[in-house]
């Protein structure tokens, strides 16, 4: 079942604020398809503040394709998600994340794999795993070990990079999009493998509160008669 609701809007890939042209979205714009290599799409929730979880999988498998963050409102300068600062990605075919076109070595994954990520925004670190193991013994939830660090002061957004014949699932936890899938209630998603403790759905609910609570305090509407003469209104 899908628990994406008008009160509580999950995150999707968006094909507005997509880098790269020639992608193609089906399944709701959760899967990707990049129509030549190194197509690449974001999501439509981005944070610099929180702990966030998400995974990514395969409807068809392709050897390019990774999945990652993008650091959000940058140009597109690079040929794949990681080769400058503002992307981070972990590529299927090498088995290696990079970024600023360094990488480091973690394993190659594939078509029944399921690839885990979660992103504390504001320590900047990222933890990957894969099939439910963190990397490096990586432990989220206590924040030792990430995979990646420095990713502070920036405004990232989960990613994906595949190239033609590969349709990539992003997993933001709307609905049950593995076969072995549950609800995770803490996270308030739908995930193959059980978040971090305290590592939450990107979505609507889950965001910081807004910063002006009562709206009418800083914008109201004036009603006035009128009485056929020019008005002019301050303040």
């Amino acid at each position: 079942s899908m628990v994406d609701t008008p009160t509580n809007n999950y995150a999707t890939l968006n094909p507005l604020a997509t880098p790269t042209a020639s992608n193609s979205y089906k399944n709701g714009n959760l899967s990707h398809r990049g129509i030549a290599t190194h197509n690449w799409s974001v999501a439509s929730i981005h944070t610099t503040t929180g702990k966030w979880y998400w995974e990514g999988l395969f409807d068809t498998f392709a050897i390019a394709a990774g999945f990652g963050l993008w650091r959000v409102g940058q140009s597109y300068t690079g040929g794949y998600l990681g080769e400058n600062m503002n992307g981070v990605c972990y590529f299927a075919n090498d088995g290696k994340w990079y970024q600023n076109a360094v990488w480091t070595l973690l394993a190659t994954f594939g078509a029944t794999d399921v690839i885990s990520l979660a992103f504390d925004a504001d320590a900047g670190n990222l933890w990957y795993g894969k099939n439910g193991t963190w990397f490096g013994s990586g432990a989220p939830e206590s924040g030792t070990n990430p995979t990646v660090t420095g990713l502070t002061s920036r405004d990232w957004a989960p990613a994906v990079d595949d190239a033609g014949s590969s349709w990539t699932v992003m997993a933001f936890g709307q609905a049950p999009l593995h076969s072995s899938a549950t609800y995770d209630s803490a996270s308030g998603g739908y995930f193959r493998y059980t978040p971090p403790t305290g590592f939450k759905a990107l979505c609507t609910a889950n965001l910081p509160s807004v910063a002006i609570p009562n709206p009418s305090k800083q914008m109201a509407v004036n009603t006035r008669n009128g009485t056929g003469t020019d008005a002019t209104k301050t303040g």
